[in-house]
């Protein structure tokens, strides 16, 4: 499973990362949401916003680095 860090604008579903010390599951894509920020929905409930730049390091199945 390829690490890639990428920016939250770019996060797809099904990518793993950490958020606020708990690991998470994106379960759609990043959403714009205002000028410069993305909403983050996750597979086990809830979702987060955060500033479309924002680096993550995420586990991607199926990509090839």
């Amino acid at each position: 499973m390829p690490v890639l860090t990428i920016p939250a604008r770019d996060i797809r579903q099904g990518d793993r990362f950490s958020l606020h010390g708990f690991r998470r599951t994106a379960s759609d894509g990043a959403w714009p949401w205002g000028d410069h920020s993305v909403s983050l929905t996750f597979e086990d409930g809830g979702y987060a916003l955060v500033s479309d730049d924002t680096e993550f390091v995420v586990n991607r199945d199926g990509e090839a680095v």
